[in-house]
């Protein structure tokens, strides 16, 4: 006869009873008996694949990550002038085919001020921001008119910028690009209209990292370092609108030859308001410039050209120079 099993130290008792307590009556007869155990051999482990081997270009992303945010595709500027403003912006849109629409957004709340917006960035975006810029100043009337100067306006217009960046930047932040995003550039003029004698009107900066800012002149998004080394140049003092506009459609040019995504025609908008908004096309005008610059700076210090021959092309840009004066397109 075998020896009674122990489990656990306990003799005469299954895994599943309780100790005995001396109760001859205990039902032990309902406990199941002990579970077998089952010896499942492992299966094999799965072949670890290297992707990044396999498919060297492919990019790790994960599931809620979003594609980085777009580049700055426009450039912009904006002047201050003796006698008003000038904000100008490239025209080419780019969505799978490329097209030219306007980039400079003119809003007009009457009675009380003329707004013109334009920045970095699509034209949606841009869009985006008129639309709020418009929305806060609309609602926020009472407060403007009931301010004693334009001084104290403009002082309550740098509060509505603010606002208008910090909802901006939420919003990029909201659609999984990350609070750290950086928003792109916004220029806003503004001329407000309703005092007998109105203030000349300001250039209102947002810039990238969300400041806020009056600036006298400045240029934004592709290509502005080689607008910037033109206005060095060209641009000392502040002009009249009527000088400043055909060196902006210039400056903007030269900066579109050398920007990515950026091109068409040059969008003008002056404040105050002369006749609305006009798109130039600026080759005409770069080619007039740069051929008188080569006059300049080449034939007057080629010796091999003949006194005949360099007054001759020097009588041909003249003439090029009369007849671009007397174009109609700019005695507005």
């Amino acid at each position: 006869m075998s020896p009674p099993a122990t489990f656990g130290g306990c003799r005469d008792r299954l895994p599943h009873q309780p100790p005995s307590t001396g109760n001859p009556t205990a039902r032990t007869h309902l406990l199941a008996p002990p579970l077998r155990t089952l010896h499942v051999r492992p299966a094999r482990p799965l072949p670890v694949i290297d992707l990044q081997l396999r498919y060297p270009n492919l990019v790790k992303r994960s599931s809620s990550e979003r594609r980085p945010i777009r580049r700055s595709m426009t450039i912009a500027a904006g002047f201050t002038c003796t006698d008003g403003i000038v904000i100008c912006a490239d025209t080419e849109l780019t969505g799978g085919s490329k097209f030219e629409g306007r980039k400079v957004m003119p809003v007009s709340i009457p009675g009380l001020c003329d707004l013109v917006i334009t920045g970095t960035g699509t034209a949606s975006y841009i869009g985006m921001a008129s639309d709020l810029m418009h929305s806060a100043v609309y609602h926020a009337q009472s407060g403007f008119f009931g301010a004693s100067s334009d001084e104290e306006r403009y002082f309550k217009f740098h509060s509505v910028g603010r606002r208008i960046s910090r909802k901006l930047h939420s919003q990029l932040a909201y659609f999984g690009y990350g609070v750290s995003t950086q928003i792109p550039d916004l220029l806003i003029g503004i001329r407000f209209t309703c005092d007998t004698k109105p203030e000349p009107p300001r250039l209102l900066q947002v810039t990238c990292d969300g400041g806020v800012c009056w600036v006298d002149d400045s240029v934004l998004g592709m290509g502005q370092y080689v607008a910037r080394g033109y206005l060095r140049v060209l641009h000392q003092d502040r002009l009249p609108l009527e000088l400043m506009t055909p060196l902006a459609i210039f400056v903007l040019y030269q900066s579109k030859l050398s920007a990515e995504a950026c091109g068409g025609s040059t969008h003008v908008y002056k404040l105050p308001p002369t006749g609305g908004t006009s798109m130039w096309n600026d080759k005409s005008l770069a080619a007039l410039t740069e051929d008188a610059m080569r006059l300049c700076l080449i034939d007057t210090n080629d010796r091999s050209l003949s006194l005949d021959q360099f007054n001759a092309r020097a009588t041909i840009q003249h003439s090029s120079i009369a007849f671009f004066r007397l174009d109609r397109r700019w005695n507005k």
